[in-house]
């Protein structure tokens, strides 16, 4: 989970970058538009031409804008959450190895054991369990 949301977070750092590169595009497309309007004899093809540039900037800045914060939430969301699964998993494992009993009743053998998915002998009973782990 701590890598995904590496990733995540690097892909909204790439929305900051475009949503940058569409401003710069926006104002300087604005200031070319401004000036193409004030000449003496403007040029209707130029002019379509800025005001189709200033639109690109828009989108690009409002969608690299946008993009940025949805990634950058949701990754530091995964490595917090990551990273607290983690620490848990790593005091289960230890407090296992000492031989206590979980503060939610389960048996050491249960949490501690090395065996992600398979068949597994209980004192109850034979039992199955898979687990996913991102």
């Amino acid at each position: 989970m701590v890598l995904a949301g590496d990733i995540v977070v690097g892909v909204g750092g790439l929305g900051f970058v475009l949503m940058a590169a569409g401003l710069v595009l926006r104002s300087d497309a604005s200031r070319r538009l401004d000036a193409a309007e004030a000449s003496p004899m403007p040029d209707d093809e130029r002019i379509a031409a800025q005001s189709q540039r200033v639109s690109l900037g828009t989108g690009l800045a409002l969608g690299g804008g946008i993009a940025a914060a949805v990634c950058l939430t949701t990754g530091v969301t995964l490595i917090a959450v990551g990273r607290r699964r983690e620490r848990l998993r790593r005091d289960g494992l230890l407090r296992g190895a000492q031989g206590r009993r979980f503060e939610h009743g389960f048996e050491p053998w249960v949490l501690a054991s090395p065996v992600p998915a398979g068949a597994r002998l209980a004192p109850a009973g034979l039992g199955l369990r898979w687990q996913l782990r991102l």
